[in-house]
């Protein structure tokens, strides 16, 4: 049995959050491997410690199944790919509500090559100077 402010119930965690829980935060569940932790603010000290002790534990193999790491290459690759979707998206939603967007692109890529392309031909007369 466990409680949340006023509410208790006969449920065990796992059973109340596999029913009760919205679909976001049972989404967030399963990406983290179904792992979480409850800790039930009500009991008495060594049980608090003993909880303490049992969450600390899970996040040490947590860590360590993680090779020592917060997340894994795949999780970032993961995020990674999404975020450029996002983008990407985003880019195209731009260009459809804005005709000129393409053009304004162009330009910045053809001033930041012009600028690039400067910036080392100083830096090579600059190398030029000093060698003399």
């Amino acid at each position: 049995d466990w409680s949340s402010g006023e509410y208790s119930c006969d449920l065990s965690v796992q059973e109340y959050v596999g029913s009760s829980c919205s679909k976001d935060l049972l989404d967030v569940i399963q990406k983290c491997g179904n792992r979480f932790y409850a800790i039930n603010n009500r009991a008495a000290k060594e049980e608090l410690e003993e909880q303490v002790e049992q969450l600390l534990t899970m996040i040490m193999a947590m860590v360590e199944e993680n090779k020592g790491t917060f997340y894994t290459q795949e999780m970032y690759q993961e995020a990674k790919k999404k975020l450029q979707d996002k983008m990407e998206e985003q880019r195209r939603k731009a260009e459809q509500s804005d005709p000129l967007h393409l053009e304004r692109e162009r330009l910045i890529r053809k001033l930041t090559e012009e600028k690039e392309k400067m910036q080392r031909e100083l830096e090579e007369r600059v190398k030029k100077e000093i060698g003399r």
